[in-house]
């Protein structure tokens, strides 16, 4: 493990405090930490094409180019959050990559809720708490002649951010655990508890043993039943979110009632 020097106002995670909590077999047992990072999906990346095994967690303190979807930027801010990336290597087709960030969104969902925090799955990468962001989902995968080799899933939870932390034009629509929560919450936890649930859901996946996380999903979209707006190509659309599949695709009716599926691939949406 990377470690530097800190202020002692700084609290640092540490593996010794997640291990106590971590009851995976796979996903959390190589870790990487560093105090700073550009990217930790990008260093990620680097150790896959190194071999790394799978469930190799990166982590880092603060970014200074963490990136969200469609290369936004995502703010990370140090010391406040967790910022981790983790590498992954399901045998998988390229059709269900798009169930990785649906099995996340479920794991993060478990996660808030085992800290007393009720939280909603926006389609198709952010959780929402009292109608603000607190986490964004970034996937990755890395294809070679329709094979998927590895996928780095990126994540990133506003844990201890204050209000004061957001910028003035994240301050109305984000939020932290800390903010929801009303203290201090332990990062180190959080990861961990994080990381058994989707240790979980991906084993489900996989083998195909149960559908627990796709009715997590459907049961707590922020979406689904709602008229949205699907931006493509510069177009606005409004349109009643339906349904899920398990490829991650949402089954939309436009004004017209011509029902149609829809990936994120596609389009930004707004609600």
């Amino acid at each position: 493990m990377k470690t530097t020097s800190l202020n002692n106002d700084f609290r640092e995670i540490s593996l010794n405090k997640i291990l106590p909590h971590l009851k995976t077999t796979t996903i959390g047992r190589h870790f990487k930490y560093f105090t700073t990072l550009d990217s930790t999906n990008t260093y990620c990346k680097f150790l896959a094409e190194k071999n790394h095994p799978e469930g190799t967690i990166v982590i880092s303190e603060e970014q200074t180019k963490g990136r969200g979807t469609k290369g936004r930027i995502w703010s990370s801010p140090r010391g406040s959050g967790l910022w981790i990336s983790i590498l992954l290597k399901p045998k998988i087709t390229t059709t269900d990559i798009s169930k990785i960030t649906l099995i996340t969104s479920c794991a993060l969902y478990e996660t808030f809720k085992k800290l007393g925090i009720n939280s909603q799955i926006k389609w198709p990468n952010d959780m929402l708490i009292n109608n603000k962001k607190v986490c964004g989902i970034l996937t990755e995968a890395n294809i070679k002649e329709n094979v998927v080799n590895y996928i780095i899933l990126g994540v990133g939870i506003n844990v201890n951010v204050s209000y004061d932390d957001f910028n003035d034009d994240l301050k109305p629509k984000a939020t932290s655990l800390k903010i929801e929560a009303n203290k201090e919450i332990d990062r180190c936890y959080v990861l961990a508890i994080f990381l058994n649930y989707l240790e979980k859901f991906y084993n489900q996946m996989i083998n195909n043993s149960s559908l627990e996380y796709f009715k997590i999903y459907k049961e707590n979209s922020y979406i689904l039943n709602k008229t949205v707006n699907i931006v493509k190509n510069n177009t606005v659309e409004v349109v009643q979110v339906l349904d899920f599949d398990l490829n991650g695709f949402i089954l939309v009716k436009d004004l017209n009632g011509i029902i149609k599926k829809i990936s994120s691939a596609e389009i930004s949406l707004r609600i």
